[in-house]
C-alpha cells in the first residue's frame, strides 16, 4: 500500500473540499442537476448554526465558517495548491485528485497529465487480485472522467459498479457512501456505468443516516467533523 505524507493527506482533502461543489455540482451532473440540487439543500438545511456538541474544542460553526471563507480564499487556495501539484509532485504520483484539482483550475490540465494520470490510474488495477478500498474506486471514477478516459473498464475491471457496490453495502463508512455517491453520480450522468436511481438512493438515504441529529454534522471513525461535513454536503 502506498504511504502519503500528512502534507499530501491535507492538500488533498482541501481540494476535494473546494472542489467538489462546482466539478459535479453543475459540470459534470449538468443534466441531473435538480437531483444535485435538491439533495445537498435538504441536507444542509439539517445543519444547525450553532456550536456543535460533539466535540468541544470543535467551536466554529457553520454560520462562521461562511462569513470567514470568502471567494478570495477559495481562489487563493486553489491557486497554492495547483501549483504545489504542478512543481512537487512527480508525474508518477498523480492521482485522480489531482486531475479533479486540476481541471477545475484556472490553470488547467495538460495533455501530457491527462495521459499519466490515466496511465497511474490503469496501472494500480494490473493485477486484478489487489484489494482496494472503497474510496480508491470511487477516486479514480473520478479521475478518469475528469480526464476523458473510461472508468468501466480498467484492464477488465469495472470501477463505477465497484464503487457502486461499496457505497451502497451495509457496512459502509462514511467516505464509501459519500465518495461513492459523487462518483456514481458523475458515471451516471457521462452515461457511464449504467448507474442505477434506486442505487444513488440507498446511498443518500444511508448518509442522511449518517449525520448526528443533534448537531447536523457528519463524523468519521477518527474523530473528523469539518472535512467529512463538508464531503457530505458536496455529495
Amino acid at each position: 500500500m502506498k504511504k502519503t505524507t500528512a502534507k499530501q493527506s491535507t492538500l488533498k482533502m482541501t481540494f476535494s473540499f473546494l472542489l467538489f461543489s462546482s466539478t459535479f455540482g453543475f459540470t459534470v451532473v449538468g443534466n441531473t442537476q435538480a437531483q444535485a440540487t435538491e439533495t445537498p439543500t435538504a441536507v444542509v438545511q439539517n445543519v444547525k448554526t450553532s456550536t456543535p456538541k460533539a466535540h468541544a474544542t470543535f467551536t466554529t460553526s457553520v454560520k462562521s465558517i461562511n462569513q470567514v471563507v470568502q471567494a478570495d480564499d477559495y481562489a487563493t487556495a486553489i491557486t497554492q495548491e495547483v501549483n504545489w501539484i504542478n512543481t512537487q509532485v512527480a508525474a508518477e504520483k498523480l492521482t485522480g485528485w489531482d486531475a479533479l484539482a486540476l481541471v477545475r483550475s484556472s490553470t488547467g490540465i495538460t495533455d501530457a497529465q491527462k495521459t499519466q494520470i490515466q496511465t497511474n490510474i490503469e496501472t494500480n488495477y494490473a493485477d486484478p487480485s489487489t484489494q482496494h478500498q472503497p474510496t480508491d474506486y470511487a477516486r479514480d471514477v473520478i479521475g478518469l472522467i475528469c480526464v476523458g478516459a473510461d472508468p468501466t473498464n480498467v484492464n477488465g475491471q469495472n470501477l463505477v459498479q465497484e464503487a457502486v457496490t461499496n457505497g451502497i453495502a451495509a457496512d459502509a463508512d462514511v467516505y464509501a457512501v459519500t465518495y461513492g455517491l459523487i462518483a456514481a453520480t458523475a458515471a451516471q450522468s457521462s452515461n457511464l456505468g449504467n448507474v442505477q436511481t434506486a442505487d444513488l438512493q440507498i446511498m443518500v438515504t444511508n448518509l442522511l443516516g449518517m449525520q448526528n441529529s443533534e448537531t447536523g454534522y457528519w463524523t468519521d471513525q477518527y474523530g473528523y467533523t469539518l472535512d467529512t461535513t463538508g464531503m457530505a454536503l458536496q455529495a
